[in-house]
């Protein structure tokens, strides 16, 4: 983490340094040229200045996304500049067609806002035989802005325009599944017309593609096909879990009070849950760890003695399709059993297990 904005973290990945150094090197020989008065050092420094502009725009581009979370009422978990750009991360998906488009369209805005301000720089500002380091880089401004924003909305996941075209059709069908996997076919379609616009498209005119473009737009190419790919996987995922309803794989669970001896514990009971004075549950015995208690033992020995803590993060209130399973995914993280809860309840619990099983007997139907 390198700083925070109202808030919230914004973080810098180690891979960013690749490409900073890979895009001064690139644009050097190019600014020698451009700059044949000025020294080495000053073609190096503003080479060196190149990536630290597009990192601000990147920037930018997340706060855009960022601050339009914050209108809509889903404010941002963290931004995250990384070696491919930088993505944003909310605390919840949006909630509605109108706040997913505003919030994908905010980060392409905020770099057409950068690229025309630096353009009137350009305008207003002195001529190039006056300043023509100062100039040079309101050219680099603004056409990295302007591109960043054109490429971002382009009319397929991962993009910001897939995820714009995704909330449209959200829209007019009312299926936000059906959104999501036409704009992840059409983040493919983009890769596939990227590729032959770089790189097919060249050789049928007699060009050589350099080898540096063929390395960058296969990586990046790879990048957003496995983007656009795991947007179609989770709509197949989804509708795979339509229909699941959590409680009927889990095991009943009876409630007692804490001061609760083995011996008045109902034998039948797979899992019991311990409650605190506020009805919350804070210990799960299981009717495992009951058998390996001494049977004379058991009317002088707590359940609270043999059962373990129930992290919060793993009660959910969440059982049926795709949010709840998403839910159980979360608290999964946390335990080996889920809790499932029903106003502040137990009802129930979920080995993980047995949720594993389900799933994959699921994926395989």
């Amino acid at each position: 983490m390198v700083a925070r904005l109202r808030g919230v973290p914004i973080v810098l990945a180690p891979s960013w340094l690749l490409i900073a150094v890979a895009l001064g090197i690139v644009v050097a020989p190019t600014f020698a040229q451009v700059l044949p008065a000025a020294s080495v050092a000053t073609v190096g420094l503003t080479a060196a200045l190149v990536p630290i502009m597009l990192l601000l725009s990147v920037l930018a581009h997340e706060i855009g996304h960022g601050l339009a979370g914050h209108a809509v009422g889903v404010p941002p978990q963290r931004y995250v500049l990384t070696l491919w750009g930088g993505h944003t991360q909310f605390h919840e998906a949006m909630r509605t067609p109108g706040a997913a488009a505003l919030v994908a369209l905010a980060g392409p805005a905020a770099n057409v806002l950068i690229a025309l301000v630096t353009w009137l720089a350009l305008v207003v500002g002195p001529a190039p035989r006056e300043a023509p380091v100062v100039f040079l880089l309101l050219q680099v401004a603004m056409v990295s802005n302007a591109i960043v924003a054109g490429f971002n909305l382009l009319p397929g996941l991962p993009m910001d325009g897939g995820q714009a075209l995704e909330a449209l059709i959200w829209r007019v069908t009312g299926n936000r599944e059906r959104g999501m996997l036409i704009a992840g076919w059409g983040g493919r379609a983009v890769v596939v017309g990227l590729v032959a616009l770089t790189l097919v498209w060249p050789v049928t005119q007699g060009a050589q593609p350099r080898i540096f473009t063929v390395v960058w737009v296969v990586l990046l190419g790879a990048y957003l096909w496995a983007g656009a790919s795991r947007s179609i996987a989770t709509v197949y995922a989804r509708r795979q879990v339509a229909d699941l309803d959590l409680r009927t794989l889990a095991e009943p669970v009876i409630v007692l009070p804490r001061e609760t001896s083995i011996a008045e514990a109902p034998s039948h009971a797979s899992y019991i849950a311990l409650l605190d004075t506020e009805g919350q549950p804070l210990l799960l015995v299981d009717s495992r760890a009951r058998r390996m208690v001494p049977p004379e033992a058991w009317p002088t020995t707590a359940l609270a003695a043999i059962a373990e803590a129930v992290p919060p993060q793993a009660v959910i209130s969440q059982w049926h399709g795709p949010r709840g399973v998403a839910e159980a995914a979360r608290a999964a993280r946390f335990s080996h059993l889920i809790v499932l809860s029903e106003h502040g309840r137990p009802i129930g619990v979920l080995p993980v297990p047995r949720l594993e099983q389900a799933l994959r007997r699921r994926a395989r139907a």
